[in-house]
């Protein structure tokens, strides 16, 4: 099956996918990260949280 083979599915497809990518953005810029150039700590924190917020969509235990 070609992609141009069913436009209809492929936008539905692509529309899914950035609802999810809407939500997971919306959820990241909402933490509250503040860091300087020096403090990886609280860098390595933030980057560990928006990886926790793409695994729970992973496994379809979003936030409702």
């Amino acid at each position: 099956m070609r992609k141009d083979e069913f436009p209809i599915v492929d936008k539905l497809v692509k529309d899914s996918i950035n609802e999810v990518l809407d939500k997971i953005q919306a959820e990241a810029t909402s933490l509250k990260i503040s860091y300087t150039d020096h403090d990886k700590d609280t860098y390595r924190r933030g980057v560990n949280d928006v990886v926790k917020i793409i695994d729970r969509y992973i496994s379809g235990k979003e936030r409702e």
